[in-house]
């Protein structure tokens, strides 16, 4: 029998030496750290949604040991019966990490797609514990609500989930358009747990549905195939595995058509109008001439003239719309 013992603990040191982890954490447990095959989000994460009058505890200030120094809690008893904390996730199993204490809810309840799990609070004091474990989901986008059916308060430190998981939405956010000389930079936040990006890009903002590049693994992207003077719409998507987030912020820009072109306006007088401009400015007069053809706009246009006659800085010149006879765009390379 002795050498039976020797040979378990002879064994079990060597997958301890080796680094082996053999240990499986059940609810009840202190569990500081998410294990092999799980990883963690913090109560701060924005994506979770906190319906009622949830505080946010920090360690120092409450002398505690809370994951990540924060934890979300309800301060009094009886809670509001619509007090919840919501969330979404793509993933097979869960974990709730949070604090038990003598003073929280014996009834917690883990709603995971209208189906009610009861969990407890209650015991003595102690931080990081796992309080709740629900596994054999479906690896699939769930939808989660934590409340407590007793209204006893309760608090909120952290989630465990599949490592291959994700806490949803996984959106892409502040997605900014920046033009240059010749090309387009778009640049926009990282998405936690995204594996890679789709940019997207169209000339109508309506419809951005023509993808320009994918499996973008950096937070940026350059667009050189673009023509001066084309306003383009992008949006971007973040992907993880299978799925798709919903389009980012809608970001636009355009390069100027810097050729240059002259521009001759003949007037019912019978006098020619000469203009030296760029192609960008032509457009903004045939857009004005257009538009006031069709009923909107102002009744003349101003063309600035520079001049270099004291005392004056700078001249307009106005011309009519009812005046204008014909006009005509010479456009050459600068």
């Amino acid at each position: 029998m002795k050498s039976i013992k020797k040979l378990v603990l002879f064994f079990t040191m060597i997958m301890i030496l080796g680094g082996v982890n053999v240990y499986a954490a059940t609810v009840g447990d202190k569990l500081e750290q998410p294990e092999d095959g799980w990883k963690r989000y913090d109560d701060t994460d924005s994506r979770f949604i906190y319906q009622g009058e949830f505080l946010l505890g920090k360690s120092a200030e409450y002398g505690a040991d809370y994951y990540n120094d924060t934890e979300h809690w309800l301060k009094t008893s009886p809670v509001a019966e619509d007090t919840k904390i919501k969330f979404e996730f793509l993933g097979s199993k869960l974990r709730i990490i949070s604090t038990i204490f003598d003073q929280y809810s014996k009834l917690l309840i883990v709603n995971v797609d209208g189906t009610e799990y009861t969990f407890s609070e209650y015991g003595d004091h102690s931080y990081q514990m796992l309080i709740a474990e629900i596994n054999n989901l479906t690896y699939k986008k769930h939808y989660v609500e934590i409340y407590s059916s007793d209204n006893i308060r309760y608090t909120f430190d952290a989630i465990d989930i599949d490592e291959n998981g994700v806490l949803l939405p996984l959106n892409t956010t502040n997605l900014i358009a920046t033009p240059n000389n010749t090309n387009i930079d778009l640049s926009w936040d990282a998405v936690a747990d995204a594996d890679n990006y789709v940019v997207l890009r169209a000339t109508t903002p309506g419809a951005i549905n023509t993808i320009i590049a994918s499996n973008v693994t950096s937070t940026s992207y350059i667009d050189n195939n673009v023509t001066p003077g084309v306003t383009y719409y992008y949006v971007v998507r973040a992907v993880k595995g299978d799925l798709v987030s919903e389009d980012s912020n809608v970001a636009s820009a355009m390069i100027e058509n810097m050729n240059l072109a002259v521009l001759q306006i003949k007037l019912s007088t019978t006098d020619i109008y000469e203009y030296r401009m760029t192609m960008n400015e032509t457009d903004a007069f045939m857009k004005w001439y257009i538009d006031k053809s069709n009923g909107t706009g102002l009744p003349f246009y101003k063309f600035e003239v520079n001049s270099k006659l004291e005392p004056y800085t700078n001249a307009n010149e106005y011309l009519i719309f009812d005046k204008i006879v014909w006009f005509k765009v010479k456009e050459y390379t600068k």
